[in-house]
């Protein structure tokens, strides 16, 4: 999820959305059921059709829990109108949940 927003916010105005094409995870540590994580993502590489990113889960306690690695295929634009429906739908649905972007 912290990439998906991660690409969201840094889409290229040309482009109408992304797909996530590749995920690859690493589980190096179990959690317990109550708690909580703390995730960061960053942008190892971009092109005008691509975007790759890392993510890094957390405990409580700083220690990494898990690493994903995945690559966004930016989508291509179709016309204003459906580039402007997708988002606004995701910025409603942000700001129904309440998230920050």
């Amino acid at each position: 999820t912290s990439c998906g927003y991660g690409t969201y916010a840094t889409l290229p105005e040309s482009t109408s959305g992304f797909a996530t094409v590749e995920l690859k995870t690493n589980i190096v540590k179990d959690l317990p059921f109550v708690g909580s994580v703390h995730c960061t993502a960053s942008k190892l590489s971009s092109d005008e059709y691509f975007q790759v990113w890392v993510a890094d889960v957390f405990d409580e306690d700083g220690v990494k829990v898990a690493s994903f690695q995945c690559t966004q295929k930016f989508l291509q634009y179709r016309g204003s109108a459906s580039l402007r429906m997708y988002r606004w739908l995701v910025n409603r649905v942000v700001m129904l949940l309440g998230l920050r972007m």
